[in-house]
C-alpha cells in the first residue's frame, strides 16, 4: 500500500500523539479489584523459598536436604535432581530460531555449577514463610569456589576464568578449539568502510560503556500452583507470555501440555524481565511433591540480587564519517555485549538497531556475546536497542560538532527513507515520516534547543 506523503496529511493535528487518554484498566487498578498473584489465597495453600548460590562462580559437589526436610513444618524440597537434566542445544519453539530451554532451566535452578550470586541452587515448601525460611539455612551445600570474572574486559583477558567448558566462539574462521568466555562473533557489513572513513571531510569516535541495569518493575516474580489429583497443574503467573510460559514449564518438568494450563493475571511491569520463567516450573513441583497449592513470593533483594535477569551491559566503540554537506559515508561499530551467566545474549539485534536510523553506504559492524559471572541478561524495552541508541547518537552528536550542523537538522536529513537501500532486512516502523515529525516538533517547543540553560536552572 502506498503512503499518502502529502502535505494535508502531514500537518493534521495527531489524534493520539500528545494527547490524554483513558488507560483501559485504571478503575480496577486504582480501585484495588485488579488481581495479582500474590492477591491469591487457595485452600490449603503452602509458601515456597530458595535457596540461592553464596558465590558468583563454583562448582556444586553436593547438597543434603536431610536436615530441612526433618524441620516440623516442611512439606517438600526439591533441587536440580528431581528435574530432568536437559541437554545443551534443547530448545521450544519461539521466534524465528526457538528459545533456549538449556538456558531457561539454569535460571530457575543451577546443576553442578553455579555463574552467579543469587543463582537458585534449592527450594522449599512449607506451612508458612518462617518455616520455609528457616529450612533453607538447614540446606547443606558444598560449593567449591572458582575464580569469577564479573565484567567484559575480566571476561576477555587472556587468564579469564572459563565460565563453561562447551563454549567454542561461533563466527570465526577457523573456528577455535579452545574453550572462550566469548561465545560469538557476529558481523555485518556493506561496501569499504576503512577507505570511506579515511577520504571524509569530518569523523567523529564514542567509546561508552553501559553498566548492566534491572527492569525495576514494582511487582517482583509472583507464582501460585496447583495440581490436581488427576495430576492436573494449574499456574497462576505475572508473566509477559502465557503460552511460552507454558511450553517452558512443560520442558522443564517433561510435563504433557495436556496437563498444564497457566493462568496470566495481572502484571505489575515487565519490560522485558518477565518472558522467561524464573520459579514457576519449581512451584509445580513442590506442588506436586507435597500435594497442596504452592506460592512462591521474589522479595526485592532477590529479584535485583540475581532472582532475575538484568538488562544487558555493553561497551560499544562507534565510528562514523560525513562529507562537508553532512552526507554519512561511513559507520563503523565494535559491540561487547555481557550477556551474563549463561550464553546466547546474540548482538545482532543491537548492531541493527545501531545504524538502522541512517542512511549510508559503508557498514562494518562486529559485535561479540561474552560471558560473565552475572545474572544472565534478559531483554529490557528492546534487546540492547537503548544501549545502542545511546552509543550511536553520541557519536552523531560528536559528528555534528565537527561538521557545525544543528544536530536536529542533520538527523531530520539523514535518516533512513523507504525509498532507500536498507542496512538490514527489514525496515523499522520508528522511521516514518510522522515519527520523526513528532520527534522534531516537540525537540523544538524545548525552551533549552535554542539558547543555553542559564546559570542554576536545571
Amino acid at each position: 500500500m502506498a503512503l499518502n506523503n502529502s502535505s494535508d496529511r502531514t500537518e493534521r493535528p495527531l489524534d493520539v500523539v500528545g494527547q490524554r487518554l483513558p488507560r483501559v484498566d485504571a478503575r480496577e487498578r486504582v480501585s484495588g479489584e485488579a488481581i495479582y498473584p500474590a492477591d491469591l489465597k487457595l485452600p490449603g495453600m503452602v509458601h515456597a523459598k530458595l535457596k540461592r548460590s553464596p558465590h558468583a562462580h563454583a562448582l556444586i559437589r553436593s547438597i543434603d536436604t536431610s536436615r530441612a526436610q526433618a524441620l516440623p513444618g516442611v512439606l517438600a524440597v526439591v533441587t536440580a535432581s528431581d528435574f530432568p537434566e536437559l541437554p545443551i542445544g534443547a530448545t521450544i519453539p519461539m521466534g524465528e530460531l526457538g528459545y533456549d530451554m538449556w538456558m531457561v532451566a539454569q535460571i530457575n535452578i543451577a546443576r553442578h555449577k553455579v555463574h552467579w550470586i543469587g543463582q537458585p541452587v534449592a527450594a522449599v515448601a512449607a506451612l508458612d514463610p518462617h518455616i520455609a525460611e528457616a529450612a533453607l539455612a538447614l540446606i547443606d551445600v558444598e560449593y567449591e569456589p572458582l575464580p569469577a570474572a564479573v565484567d567484559i574486559a575480566a571476561a576477555m583477558a587472556p587468564d579469564a576464568p572459563v565460565l563453561h567448558e562447551h563454549v567454542v566462539t561461533k563466527g570465526v574462521e577457523p573456528r577455535p578449539r579452545n574453550a572462550s568466555n566469548v561465545c560469538s562473533r557476529t558481523v555485518i557489513t556493506r561496501g569499504d568502510t576503512g577507505r570511506a572513513l579515511s577520504g571524509a571531510a569530518a569523523t567523529a569516535t564514542a567509546n561508552v560503556k553501559i553498566d548492566t541495569a534491572h527492569q525495576g518493575y514494582l511487582e517482583p516474580q509472583v507464582v501460585v500452583a496447583q495440581v490436581d489429583a488427576n495430576g492436573f497443574a494449574t499456574v497462576w503467573a505475572s508473566t509477559q507470555g502465557q503460552f511460552t510460559t507454558e511450553l517452558m514449564i512443560a520442558r522443564m518438568l517433561d510435563l504433557p501440555m495436556s496437563q498444564l494450563k497457566v493462568v496470566p493475571l495481572e502484571i505489575g511491569g515487565g519490560f522485558g524481565g518477565k518472558i522467561a520463567i524464573h520459579g514457576e516450573a519449581i512451584a509445580v513441583r513442590l506442588a506436586q511433591k507435597c500435594r497442596r497449592p504452592v506460592k512462591l513470593v521474589f522479595t526485592r533483594e532477590e529479584m535485583l540480587q540475581g532472582g532475575t535477569g538484568p538488562a544487558a551491559g555493553a561497551l560499544i566503540e562507534i565510528t562514523v564519517g560525513a562529507e562537508k554537506d553532512g552526507r554519512l559515508v561511513a559507520i563503523e561499530g565494535t559491540y561487547r555485549l555481557d550477556a551474563g551467566g549463561l550464553p546466547g545474549m546474540g548482538p545482532s539485534l543491537l548492531m541493527q538497531a545501531s545504524a538502522a536510523l541512517y542512511q549510508c553506504p559503508n557498514l562494518n559492524l562486529v559485535g561479540y556475546d561474552i560471558v560473565t559471572n552475572k545474572p544472565r541478561t534478559e531483554a529490557y524495552r528492546g534487546p540492547g536497542g537503548i544501549q545502542a541508541y545511546f552509543a550511536m547518537e553520541q557519536a552523531m552528536d560528536a559528528l555534528c560538532q565537527r561538521l557545525d550542523m544543528d544536530p536536529l537538522d542533520f538527523r531530520s536529513a539523514r535518516r533512513f527513507r523507504r525509498s532507500a537501500s536498507p542496512p538490514f532486512s527489514i525496515a523499522s516502523a520508528n522511521m516514518r515520516a510522522g515519527a520523526i515529525r513528532c520527534r522534531r516538533a516537540g525537540i523544538l517547543a524545548a525552551a533549552a534547543w535554542r539558547s543555553a540553560i542559564g546559570v542554576g536552572r536545571q
